[in-house]
């Protein structure tokens, strides 16, 4: 059993995974426990696969395919979900296909396991946290997080930063009952995990915004939608 999975979800990331898989080859030299990598693809159109498959010789990789052309909200979720469900270490790591938060700093997280939590998570807006992006967006992520705050989780200051780490049970447990697709699906696991007394601790990181994103613009108010439903999904449980 490999002491972490990292699931990375990916969508035409060609330009832009290699530069992730090669930081976590690179990482894998420097610790002592084994990793394995699970690249989830959804029907991408460029060379997200081929590029994934040369580092087959250097990593325990594998590639799954959700097999969903489409989905209300997008399918960022159901990748994640369906790359825990299917990963076998005893913690588990998804980050994001553009290395925004380098997998180095999950040396960091682990005092914070030891410390008898289940979830822990990176956060670009709390106290010691370092953020290089683009000024409006910058802002625009804090006020949506302040209305996350007020509507779903509050006192957590950043429930999208893609880099969670989650125990094998409480993974396990959270992504089987994760019914957002989409780019909230990350809302929906925390207030599981709050509901369901898990232990969680938000930890500060440095994120650097990367170019080529194949985000669109339209994802930050399908998002916003999600939050009002993840309220109302959670409220009735």
């Amino acid at each position: 059993m490999p002491h972490l999975s990292v699931i990375i979800p990916a969508y035409n990331e060609a330009t832009r995974i290699g530069t992730t898989l090669e930081s976590i080859v690179q990482f894998t030299k420097k610790v002592d426990y084994d990793i394995e990598v699970i690249v989830v693809e959804n029907n991408t159109t460029d060379h997200t696969r081929e590029v994934v498959i040369t580092f087959s010789d250097q990593l325990h990789i594998t590639i799954i395919d959700i097999e969903l052309f489409s989905a209300d909200g997008g399918t960022k979720g159901l990748a994640v979900k369906k790359g825990m469900l299917a990963a076998t270490g005893e913690y588990l790591l998804y980050m994001d296909a553009d290395n925004a938060v380098d997998i180095s700093q999950v040396e960091t997280f682990w005092q914070y396991f030891e410390q008898g939590n289940d979830v822990v998570f990176g956060s670009r807006y709390i106290t010691g946290a370092h953020i290089h992006r683009v000024w409006y967006r910058d802002i625009l992520g804090r006020m949506a997080n302040i209305l996350v705050q007020t509507t779903l989780l509050p006192g957590i200051k950043d429930t999208q930063c893609g880099f969670k780490i989650f125990t094998k049970d409480a993974g396990k447990m959270l992504f089987s009952k994760l019914e957002t697709n989409g780019w909230g699906f990350d809302m929906e696991l925390l207030a599981r995990a709050r509901k369901s007394h898990y232990r969680l601790k938000e930890v500060p990181i440095v994120w650097r915004e990367v170019g080529h994103s194949t985000v669109k613009g339209a994802a930050f108010l399908t998002t916003l939608k999600e939050l009002f439903a993840i309220r109302k999904l959670i409220g009735k449980q």
